[in-house]
């Protein structure tokens, strides 16, 4: 029940688009607390805003700002979309943005979840009469600032985002970019090695990775050089992630939250690095420890967008949700390019030449363990029984090995798995880290480089005291890009230019 209240905030919707108009604001009884509820509509579009903030804390006027912002960006974009493709958007269900708490940007490092034992794998994928009925819908992304700590429940309608992904495919708005050194797209630069195996891994209890680049000495190599490593301040590598926009990466999501708790991670990102030197940087300091201190300005905004199931205590079977959008401050990828993103069945995914790369870390540990998957570095060492004296900390690593995938599970809507299994060897600091291909036909446009899956948990044990990897093949879960996903990341790019 709706009921007129004295109080209502600072009024600022609109104030920066001129078609649009408030249809009501209200204060609204539910579940015994009452919020704040505005309902506007653009005159332009005919798209409709609701936003909801709690009552108690509707006078917090950075909780309205940052709502107007993803109004704003979002608004701004339809309106392009609307002009070029001449649909009619009115009708919809409204744009619901919902304050829900205030979060913490915090220090530290996150840890790779070990995967338990997943009996209910198989392989079939890419059919929609195979797509379960009872599939929770991924409909709306929490939205978290690391500026003012601000987090919201971010709901945009399918129709919204299924006809600004068609668009996207239709003019190739998801094909990589090379960037200002205009590098050609050539997949002669990876190292393809498949002569022997190395000791002390993951796949068959054998550890196929070698350090790209020389140490201390920035990447420059088209495309490594858009994979992103997350720096958490300490001495050991922390994350991976890719660029696949001017400034979007696209990571797992325990790299910036952890699973069900107000906690995000302050971090820089930065690509083109191996140790020391780097290409390019941009930094999301957020205020650590602190939920009320306001944060540092860099001059440009920031957000941290994960699936809204992610930050839910009641969801099981977490790790279809793994998947993160990083809007960072800085146009990294004007300098050096990004990498497209397509998505595939996997029996089509299995014609190409798939590569894994990513930062491991060094001597990481696991509750308190010393964990043995840091990767072995066999032009250092091919005889090592322990990698630890050859592993270098913040430099990229990849397999010398082409990657098969398989063993896929957690059918989405669509019937694609959300998650598969990978044969390529990953370990702690690999998380986030790009399956990418080289385009062709099947999957993608030729010239073009696309980022398919990320690197989430490992499958078998990563300490001496627990499982072996000696019969396992495809050692690594992935979150794979399916098509849901891949209409968030279209949409996050259009909304933030």
């Amino acid at each position: 029940m709706s009921r007129g209240i004295s109080f209502l905030p600072k009024l600022l919707l609109c104030a920066s688009i001129a078609a649009c108009a408030l249809l009501f604001s209200s204060a609204v009884l539910a579940d015994d607390e009452r919020y704040i509820e505005k309902r506007f509509k653009s005159k332009e579009t005919g798209v409709e805003y609701l936003i909801r903030v709690p009552y108690k804390h509707a006078k917090d006027e950075s909780i309205f700002e940052d709502a107007y912002e993803l109004v704003e960006e979002s608004e701004s974009m339809l309106i392009g979309l609307q002009k070029e493709t001449g649909e009619r958007l009115e009708g919809l269900p409204a744009i619901q943005i919902d304050w829900l708490r205030k979060g913490r940007t915090v220090k530290g490092n996150p840890e790779q979840p070990i995967a338990k034992e997943d009996k209910r794998f198989n392989r079939v994928d890419g059919y929609r009469e195979y797509a379960p009925k009872d599939v929770p819908t991924m409909d709306s992304f929490s939205a978290y600032k690391p500026h003012t700590l601000n987090e919201f429940n971010f709901y945009i309608p399918a129709e919204i985002r299924e006809l600004n992904f068609r668009v996207t495919l239709e003019h190739k708005r998801n094909d990589s970019f090379v960037g200002e050194n205009k590098d050609e797209t050539n997949e002669e630069v990876e190292i393809r090695d498949e002569r022997k195996y190395y000791p002390m891994g993951w796949s068959f209890n054998d550890d196929n990775r070698i350090r790209l680049g020389s140490l201390n000495t920035q990447i420059n190599t088209w495309p490594w050089r858009t994979i992103a490593n997350f720096d958490y301040g300490g001495a050991n590598s922390g994350c991976s992630g890719s660029l696949i926009g001017p400034r979007h990466i696209v990571t797992a999501a325990h790299c910036i939250n952890t699973a069900a708790s107000d906690d995000f991670f302050a971090l820089a990102a930065r690509v083109g690095r191996n140790g020391n030197q780097w290409r390019a940087s941009s930094s999301m300091p957020g205020c650590p420890n602190s939920n009320t201190q306001n944060c540092p300005s860099i001059g440009a905004t920031y957000w941290y967008f994960t699936p809204s199931q992610w930050r839910q205590n009641s969801v099981s079977n977490r790790e279809q949700y793994d998947f993160g959008i990083i809007v960072i401050p800085n146009r990294l990828g004007n300098n050096v390019g990004w990498m497209g993103y397509w998505y595939a069945p996997m029996g089509s995914l299995n014609t190409v030449s798939k590569y894994s790369r990513g930062y491991p870390s060094c001597a990481a540990t696991s509750n308190g363990q010393a964990r043995i998957d840091d990767p072995a570095d066999p032009a250092m060492c091919a005889t090592c029984t322990t990698d630890l004296q050859v592993c270098n900390p913040f430099h990229l690593y990849g397999d010398a090995a082409r990657c098969s995938v398989g063993n896929g599970t957690n059918l989405d809507g669509n019937g694609y798995n959300r998650n598969f299994r990978m044969s390529c060897d990953g370990s702690a600091g690999m998380s986030g880290s790009p399956l990418y291909l080289y385009g062709n036909g099947n999957v993608g446009n030729n010239g073009s480089v696309y980022y398919t899956a990320h690197d989430i948990q490992s499958t078998c044990g990563g300490t001496a005291n627990s499982s072996s990897c000696a019969n396992v093949s495809r050692a690594d879960r992935m979150v794979r890009l399916t098509p849901g996903y891949a209409a968030w990341i279209a949409y996050f790019r259009a909304v933030f230019p």
